[in-house]
């Protein structure tokens, strides 16, 4: 009699603790709540044409190089290359600032490449081309206003082109050359300065 209820005990399914799990998601369960982050998401049905789209995206990738020539009158000769963009587009870059009253306008030229920098984001190189009488204290000027534009509200500046190359610009003599540097190659039938005589004609015998 013993051993039959001793082994009907051992056969009867054990039922089980489910209060450890249960004790765990009461607990889970409210920082998950905290934790959820819930959203509301309104949408706008618009189209914009395909062609004008894909120009701006064009336009935004592009990279173009400021070519800035400084005159000995203080003149700024604003330019722009670019191996991407069109001829006449880079034409609407250009621009010629004269001299203003103290020196050349370096507000105008902050205003004119802060317009080019807005238009071609990616761009921030600059390739100065100064005349041999510009004094220096003039280059320092040019590149801190090519360099940054102040925010009015006390923001931190928004720069331009930062990254500054210096080049020289090429007389009528070396342009005609090919070489910068280099003498002009005479006209046939005369001498360059320089050069040595012509060997004589033998006489006839």
């Amino acid at each position: 009699m013993g051993f039959d209820r001793w082994r009907q005990a051992r056969d009867e399914p054990k039922e089980l603790d489910l209060i450890p799990i249960m004790n765990l998601m009461v607990t889970l369960i409210p920082f998950l709540m905290l934790g959820a982050a819930f959203y509301h998401i309104g949408v706008i049905p618009t189209s914009l044409p395909a062609e004008a789209s894909q120009a701006a995206a064009a336009d935004a990738d592009a990279i173009v190089t400021i070519n800035l020539q400084i005159e000995n009158d203080g003149a700024l000769q604003i330019g722009a290359t670019s191996p991407t963009l069109p001829p006449e587009t880079l034409a609407g870059l250009a621009a010629v600032l004269p001299r203003g009253d103290s020196g050349p306008d370096l507000a105008g030229l902050t205003r004119h490449l802060a317009g080019v920098k807005a238009r071609y984001p990616k761009s921030d190189t600059l390739l100065l081309l100064p005349a041999p009488a510009v004094a220096y204290q003039t280059l320092i000027d040019v590149l801190d206003a090519a360099r940054e534009q102040a925010a009015a509200d006390g923001s931190p500046p928004t720069i331009l082109f930062p990254v500054a190359v210096f080049s020289k610009k090429l007389t009528a003599p070396e342009a005609d050359a090919g070489v910068e540097g280099a003498e002009p190659l005479a006209p046939p039938g005369d001498q360059a300065p320089g050069d040595a005589p012509a060997p004589a004609a033998p006489e006839a015998p």
